[in-house]
């Protein structure tokens, strides 16, 4: 079984509140539901590693094993890039 960093058990509980009121610019005068506010979770936890650790990661989901290959790699990169001075 793979150990996995993110994960749904990981996640605070959700209270819903459901609002109803008509939005004229929208679709049936309808409003969204909710689902645009989840899209930039990944993407804040990826720099939140990326801030802490320096490592860059671009796949989810974010396992031991993907972290720990992206801070080798970030290594190996910064010893190989030949820097302009």
């Amino acid at each position: 079984m793979m150990n996995l960093c993110l994960a749904i058990a990981n996640m605070p509980g959700i209270k819903t509140v459901i609002v109803e009121e008509e939005d004229p610019n929208g679709p049936y005068r309808a409003k969204s539901v909710g689902e645009a506010a989840l899209n930039p979770a990944a993407a804040a936890i990826c720099n939140a590693i990326y801030n802490a650790v320096g490592a860059r990661i671009i796949r989810l989901p974010v396992t031991a094993e993907s972290l720990l290959k992206a801070i080798k790699t970030k290594e190996t990169d910064r010893l190989t890039v030949k820097r302009e001075d």
